[in-house]
């Protein structure tokens, strides 16, 4: 199962999916749990991840909240509250599994990446809703990213046990790949700021085990 909480005014909603058949993409009204409201064309999607992105560019005087289903081959875009699917990306039929993406900003731009785990890295931007980049690579098993910094984002390949650096300045090129042998299975990376060593990774395990990246061992290579 996969869930997000988005915040709007004052009142918050929990968004929650889950694999198999007949699962339903919910968002649930925290404060009143009775208010259940299911998001069009999500039924039997087998939704792995999901993503809130806040479109501050809305032609209204209310930014919009958006939220993002990533299912298997597919990509749906759906407003909130009304929760309408209102766009849709398909994917390569040989990358199914999209488990984990990102919404950030590349050049003040609103973009969303999101890496299906056998080697497709999708970015795309949000305010067009078009594929900028599209990256396949073999003999992988890709999961999460990190934005770094302006200039670097980040994602973790569990199979080859390292981190992919791709330079968002320059076109979403591989910068380098930094080998992180302790790095099996790393579901999830987080960037953290360490009191002792500074700009770190924090990553969970498949086991749950929860691991630090310093600095010094990840980031040196993409400078």
């Amino acid at each position: 199962d996969c869930c997000l909480l988005i915040f709007e005014e004052k009142k918050m909603f929990a968004v929650t999916s889950s694999l198999g058949s007949n699962s339903i993409t919910r968002v649930i009204d925290v404060d009143n749990k009775s208010n259940v409201t299911e998001i069009t064309d999500s039924k039997d999607l087998n939704v792995y991840f999901l993503a809130h992105w806040i479109n501050k560019n809305a032609a209204s005087d209310k930014q919009k909240h958006v939220i993002i289903q990533c299912a298997k081959n597919k990509i749906l875009f759906s407003e909130f509250p009304q929760n309408s699917t209102y766009h849709k990306i398909e994917t390569d039929e040989k990358y199914p599994y999209i488990q984990a993406g990102i919404v950030f900003k590349n050049k003040g731009k609103d973009m969303f990446a999101c890496s299906a785990t056998y080697g497709l890295v999708l970015v795309v931007d949000l305010e067009t809703k078009t594929k900028v980049k599209e990256i396949l690579m073999d003999d992988v098993h890709l999961y999460s990213f990190v934005r770094w910094n302006d200039h670097y984002l980040l994602l973790n390949d569990c199979l080859q046990r390292r981190v992919i650096v791709f330079d968002m300045l320059n076109d979403y090129k591989i910068k380098s790949k930094v080998l992180c042998p302790e790095m099996y299975f790393e579901r999830f990376i987080k960037k953290v700021m360490h009191p002792k060593y500074g700009e770190s990774l924090l990553s969970v395990g498949i086991d749950w085990t929860i691991k630090l990246f310093v600095n010094r061992n990840i980031i040196k290579s993409s400078e």
